[in-house]
């Protein structure tokens, strides 16, 4: 079974794939194929689908993992040669895409996170909250990531994320100045580190968060609901749905102008987002 996968792998980064898609397939994928009673290309519709209804998943992590499982099937029977000769998922229904709805967590849970994180928690957090990352993306920084950049003829702090969410180009994202304060001395180098010196992935990352977030007895914080607050709080502050759009990295820019236009105000939004003390 190994080599479908690994041969769906190699097809996935030839496509220009981003690293987290893949390394999401791979794992969803191997992990499926141990818990079928035959494995992955000898499943059958049914056995898929009792497994996609294994109690206790989010509507979000259903349809990511039928997409997951589409894509390998797809690829799998398609072609002049194809690997497989027919292709479970099209007898298995595509779940609803969610509708996703803000869910930002409060400016006390924030504040209070902040304040009882040590240095390197301290980080991830502002980072999801004062530049609104997702957690692979944190994983990935660099602290050569971290810039100057004239704006015109005004030099800002900026920091490049890599690979955003779907095989998104680079992006190049103003730095709050909190968290320039926090890396500028930093060695070179990953930026978030294990406890043995190596990089980590988004994974680490939501596993430690979730231990630390569960220590101060908030269930229901994780990650992802500091980007929504990044979001929220920046929309507040400018009141201008393009700027929050491209500070979110939801959209591409559209024009060069409107591009130029809305960095000078990305940074000024960003610099204006509500801070708290936690020393």
């Amino acid at each position: 079974m190994s080599a479908y996968i690994d041969a769906h792998v190699t097809h996935l980064r030839a496509a220009g794939r981003s690293t987290r898609t893949i390394i999401a397939r791979q794992k969803l994928l191997k992990r499926v194929d141990v818990a079928l009673p035959y494995g992955l290309v000898r499943a059958a519709p049914d056995e898929i689908e009792q497994w996609l209804a294994t109690p206790g998943w989010g509507r979000w992590t259903l349809h990511t993992y039928y997409m997951h499982l589409f894509g390998f099937f797809t690829w799998a029977t398609a072609g002049r040669r194809p690997m497989l000769s027919w292709n479970p998922m099209l007898d298995i229904p595509r779940p609803p895409v969610p509708k996703s709805m803000p869910d930002p967590v409060t400016d006390d849970q924030l504040a209070r996170s902040l304040r009882a994180a040590c240095p390197q928690q301290r980080l991830i957090i502002m980072l999801a909250a004062y530049a609104g990352l997702r957690a692979s993306e944190i994983a990935q920084l660099d602290r050569q990531d971290f810039r100057i950049l004239r704006i015109g003829d005004v030099p800002k702090r900026a920091m490049v994320v890599r690979e955003g969410k779907g095989g998104k180009r680079d992006a190049v994202l103003p730095a709050h100045s909190k968290i320039w304060a926090m890396v500028k001395n930093l060695p070179d180098g990953p930026l978030i580190r294990s406890a043995a010196g190596g990089p980590v992935d988004g994974h680490w990352l939501a596993v430690r968060a979730r231990r630390f977030f569960d220590r101060l007895k908030m269930p229901d914080v994780h990650l992802q609901r500091f980007r929504h607050w990044f979001v929220t709080a920046a929309h507040a502050v400018e009141e201008d749905v393009l700027v929050t759009q491209h500070l979110a990295r939801h959209e591409d820019p559209r024009t060069t102008s409107g591009y130029a236009l809305v960095t000078r105000q990305m940074f000024s939004t960003v610099e204006r987002l509500p801070t708290f003390d936690i020393d």
